[in-house]
């Protein structure tokens, strides 16, 4: 099933395309406010590209408005029927998810969270949803309007763990010193890039059946992150639906494959921010 490509906010497109349109609009808003504070309302009849461009400038944001509330509607509907049909609770937006992470590229962002879809999965509470926000280059690079994230939340808290492909800037960062943990398998190191503080803590994770099931190819382009009680996935690109299902499934398989010790030797210790908001 095809899914119809929600409005990018101004606040996600490239930089440089928000400067264009930004300098566009103010272009028009100098000309023809000039205009009139000049000619008064004569201005528009005595310039008719004046009249013209005014006209078309309010008919051009009435069409991007009314286009945009029209896709909103399509994809609402879409993803409204298909959560029906396939056993999942939709919800349009939700504040709580977003904001509650620190690690890159969660960190200082509070948008609101889109396309939520919840249900049990093998087990765990699953919960997919968009983070509107490509706003740092990596994800600019791999022409990504937001990510699709999907997450389930665990009992117990664990330092933050950080699992992404190695890519052009990982490289470059590691140029310059600031290396990554190194796991037992050089296929795995070639292909993934590990941060965390608790270099303990991330080789338990990634046990070889972990990494060996990171290195399957339905994971290629997705990264991984542990914080606090949640273990999540992430992608660029706004979720398709068809895409919903298989990266549950995916997150399932990772979640079975924590380390049952790990709760143990990691208990829950502070109460965490999201604990007090709650």
């Amino acid at each position: 099933m095809s899914t119809p490509a929600s409005p990018v906010p101004l606040r996600d497109m490239p930089w440089r395309t928000r400067l264009a349109i930004v300098a566009l609009w103010g272009f028009l808003g100098v000309v023809c406010g000039g205009s009139f504070v000049l000619f008064g309302v004569s201005a528009f009849a005595l310039h008719p590209v004046i009249g013209v461009a005014y006209v078309l400038a309010w008919a051009g944001v009435a069409a991007l408005a009314e286009g945009g509330r029209r896709q909103r509607r399509q994809r609402r509907a879409l993803f409204a029927a298909w959560a029906a049909a396939h056993g999942w609770q939709y919800d349009e937006r939700s504040s709580v998810l977003v904001g509650r992470w620190s690690a890159w590229p969660f960190r200082g962002a509070n948008r609101t969270a889109h396309d939520v879809l919840t249900r049990e999965v093998d087990g765990c509470r699953v919960t997919s949803f968009t983070h509107g926000g490509a706003w740092w280059p990596r994800m600019r690079a791999r022409g990504a309007a937001g990510l699709h994230v999907v997450m389930t939340t665990l009992p117990t808290t664990f330092p933050c763990l950080t699992i992404t492909p190695e890519d052009r800037y990982s490289r470059t960062a590691e140029a310059v010193g600031l290396r990554d943990i190194q796991m037992e398998s050089a296929e795995f190191n070639a292909r993934w890039r590990v941060v965390s503080a608790d270099a303990r803590f991330a080789h338990a994770v990634l046990q070889p059946r972990l990494m060996a099931r990171l290195l399957e190819p339905d994971v290629e382009g997705m990264s991984m992150l542990v914080e606090d009680r949640d273990i999540a996935l992430f992608a660029p690109g706004r979720p398709q639906l068809a895409d919903v299902e298989p990266r549950a499934a995916l997150l399932a398989d990772v979640v079975r494959m924590v380390p049952r010790y790990l709760p143990d030797d990691h208990p829950t210790r502070v109460r965490t921010r999201r604990d007090r908001r709650d």
